[in-house]
């Protein structure tokens, strides 16, 4: 099956996924907010810190009985097609809007790969106590961690092709020396300067 977005492009449609890309501009707001007050935009729970704590919480619980319902209909479904349920109820919430978890505690990223861990040991029917590496690997699937850092190369690399929206292009700046350097033409970025008491982020 091609993807989504391949379909789109052979009809000359203009199109990006607003999943992956209009969550990253969070200053408009994290400016205004309280310290102990939450702010909900397109599923993904902001708190004044920035940390996803809330969102984090968020996710595991509704993953979690996502499985618990999953795991009572395994018996009746073929792999491929658990496989396919699997996919389309948990895979898929882990690529949602997953490039704000950049920077996030290893603690959260933790309790997010345990829910990855406990969808490929519900496929494969392993125990909890199985090494799960060579789970993941067997099932072709990236620890969470992964995919974070993936999710954020391939806009990374969109914007620097012009195949990501305007305001991520413009928010990328190549790395120029005043000098000659041997950084010099390894198509580097700036590092932008940030104000953290002004951008929010209080913990």
């Amino acid at each position: 099956m091609l993807p989504l977005g391949q379909i789109i492009s052979k009809y000359n449609i203009q199109h990006h996924c607003y999943a992956d890309t209009s969550c990253n501009n969070i200053d408009h707001f994290t400016s205004d907010m309280s310290p102990l007050s939450t702010y909900v935009k397109q599923e993904v729970v902001f708190d004044s810190c920035v940390s996803f704590n809330a969102q984090v919480t968020k996710v595991v619980q509704t993953w979690f009985l996502q499985l618990m319902l999953i795991s009572k209909v395994r018996p009746f479904l073929s792999f491929s097609d658990l496989e396919k349920v699997i996919h389309t109820f948990i895979a898929s919430r882990l690529a949602y809007c997953n490039a704000l978890y950049s920077g996030i505690s290893k603690g959260n990223i933790h309790r997010l790969q345990l829910i990855q861990n406990a969808a490929a040991q519900l496929l494969t029917h392993s125990r909890r106590s199985d090494y799960i590496t060579p789970i993941l690997a067997g099932l072709h699937w990236l620890p969470v961690y992964f995919r974070i850092d993936f999710k954020i190369l391939l806009l990374v690399f969109k914007a620097l092709h012009s195949q990501a929206p305007i305001y991520i292009c413009d928010v990328l700046t190549p790395y120029e020396p005043d000098r000659g350097l041997r950084s010099s033409g390894r198509n580097l970025l700036t590092v932008p300067e940030s104000h953290l008491v002004t951008k929010g982020f209080c913990c």
